[in-house]
């Protein structure tokens, strides 16, 4: 287990701010302060990577929280001074603007106050995920952990119900942890001197370059130009089975949902292997890398669902976990998640400075999704890959269905309900108004599932979405990074090479452009535009005919 103590490192920080750098010596003084960046931030990876692989390991959960309360708390309150040292010096350095910016932004809403305060919001989140892992249901003679129920059972109807009767049993648990969060977060706001958690929190995530207008208005251009066609193809599928109606545990029933043909993790790895390989050597070379101690695929029990990438900064390597189970469904999130790991390590070994990899969170989820249609040819038996092209086309069309039918309208849902609980609902709001609020947004997005007798469950679907709990606001960045990849796949089409290199350079800028900037380089608009939004449905319409 990593280890960090903050009087190991405290004195090289001291240092730092009791410096009065010359402009000719702010260089040195930066890249000083960005490796302690680094430190902090590898021993949180690494604590982070023991917590994740279990979350029902107390220990690795205590180690972590330890970490948060002795060495992050008192880093975020140095690191404060060091940034307001840095913008109040007279000497310029004109090629980090975007660096700049970002670090104003987050020294502006600094108050010290609410250090403690985020810690105690940091470990409220993780008890989501740990009360989740604690709810079993007896099933076939065994006890089986909730996350794994709907795995062993997807698209049966009992499963479903039994899964969702033991969310309600609980829904007073997870409604008062939300509203304990939604509390703590509201103060974090006051104490900064903003009117809503909303604003806070826009200038915290580097929101820098448009509006929360401008997610409203997008809420709009998708209920316009994708709903329609999201209803055209659910009741396409309601002919084609002959059903009267699709319930919600035939959602994604798709048929090949059940089949595993990456069960073993190792023949998932080295499938991957190949196809990293063909697309770009260099990042085949990463990825062998990562394998040896960077890379968690499978499953087991205490480990999180779904996928997460972060990286290790001094090490240089970035980290992937993800649940898999050996579906084709599985292949997709851990190409989304390798495409964070190259956008990571292409930027840290970039750019200079900490500040300077990475970048915005929606490029970042741009990265991810861009990677799950680029890699798309390399699966195909003609590359070498194990998919035959009946196989290929129908895995594609699905991506390109879920898309429109499933992502871009849950993500606008889930997106639009923050905004309203963060800037338009009562100061004591109470469960039932969430719920009321939920369904309103679920019909209003609704794409032809018939909950007739499920209203209870519809309502109380907020609390199966763990960003509410654990990263709020993070939900626009996967409506703009859809539409962002769906445009470059397009230009694959007519010159694959040109798209591939584009996309690459782009993801080498790391944090140094803007955002509008970033999405250019890489060969696609923000959608803030509905003309946009159209276009891209445009594509989805034609694509699915085919």
């Amino acid at each position: 287990m990593y280890t960090l103590r903050w009087n190991e490192i405290e004195p090289r920080f001291t240092a730092l701010l009791n410096e009065d750098p010359a402009p000719h010596q702010l260089p040195s003084w930066l890249k000083r302060w960005s490796d302690l960046e680094k430190i902090v931030w590898e021993a949180r990876a690494g604590l982070k990577r023991d917590r994740s692989r279990d979350e029902t390991n107390m220990k690795a959960q205590r180690a972590f929280q330890r970490f948060l309360d002795e060495v992050f708390s008192p880093y975020q309150v140095i690191n404060q001074q060091l940034k307001t040292k840095l913008l109040g010096m007279p000497a310029s350095v004109p090629e980090h603007v975007q660096m700049l910016r970002c670090l104003r932004a987050e020294a502006e809403i600094f108050c010290q106050e609410n250090v403690p305060l985020q810690a105690e919001i940091a470990a409220l989140s993780s008890t989501y995920q740990q009360k989740i892992w604690e709810m079993t249901v007896q099933m076939e003679g065994e006890t089986i952990p909730l996350p794994q129920v709907e795995e062993r059972a997807a698209g049966q109807e009992w499963a479903w119900r039994l899964v969702w009767q033991r969310w309600l049993e609980e829904r007073e648990t997870f409604d008062q942890l939300f509203l304990e969060l939604l509390k703590k977060r509201r103060q974090l706001a006051y104490n900064a001197g903003f009117g809503d958690y909303r604003a806070y929190r826009w200038q915290e995530m580097w929101r820098l370059d448009y509006t929360p207008v401008d997610c409203l208005a997008l809420h709009q251009a998708i209920e316009t130009e994708i709903i329609p066609l999201a209803r055209t193809w659910r009741e396409a599928r309601r002919q084609a089975l002959g059903l009267t109606s699709i319930r919600p545990w035939k959602q994604d029933d798709f048929e090949h949902m059940s089949s595993r043909p990456f069960a073993d993790v190792q023949v998932l790895e080295a499938l991957l292997s190949r196809v990293f390989h063909q697309l770009d050597p260099e990042f085949g070379a990463l990825f062998e890398r990562m394998r040896h101690g960077y890379l968690d695929l499978g499953s087991r029990h205490g480990k999180p669902h779904g996928g997460e990438e972060w990286i290790f900064p001094v090490t240089g390597l970035p980290y992937v976990r993800a649940y898999t189970s050996g579906s084709y469904d599985d292949v997709n999130l851990v190409l989304h998640e390798c495409g964070h790991a190259l956008h990571d390590a292409l930027s840290l070994a970039q750019q200079d400075l900490f500040w300077n990899m990475g970048g915005p969170d929606e490029f970042c989820e741009f990265a991810a999704i861009t990677m799950t249609y680029l890699a798309k040819p390399y699966l195909e038996q003609q590359h070498g890959g194990p998919y035959t092209p009946e196989l290929a086309s129908y895995l594609f069309r699905r991506q390109l269905e879920e898309v429109a039918v499933k992502w871009l309208p849950s993500i606008a849902v889930v997106d639009a309900f923050q905004h309203w609980v963060y800037v338009e609902a009562p100061e004591q709001v109470t469960p039932a108004e969430l719920d009321a609020k939920w369904l309103e947004l679920s019909r209003r997005f609704d794409t032809g599932i018939d909950w007739s007798g499920l209203e209870a469950e519809q309502a109380a679907g907020w609390q199966r979405v763990s960003i509410l709990f654990s990263v709020p606001f993070y939900q626009v960045e996967y409506l703009l990074a859809h539409l962002g990849a769906l445009q470059v796949w397009q230009k694959a089409q007519q010159d694959f090479p040109s798209a591939w290199r584009a996309y690459r350079e782009a993801l080498l800028l790391g944090n140094t452009r803007p955002l509008p900037e970033l999405y250019q380089a890489a060969g696609a608009e923000l959608p803030f535009r509905r003309e946009v939004v159209s276009q891209v449905a445009d594509l989805l319409r034609s694509s699915l005919r085919q």
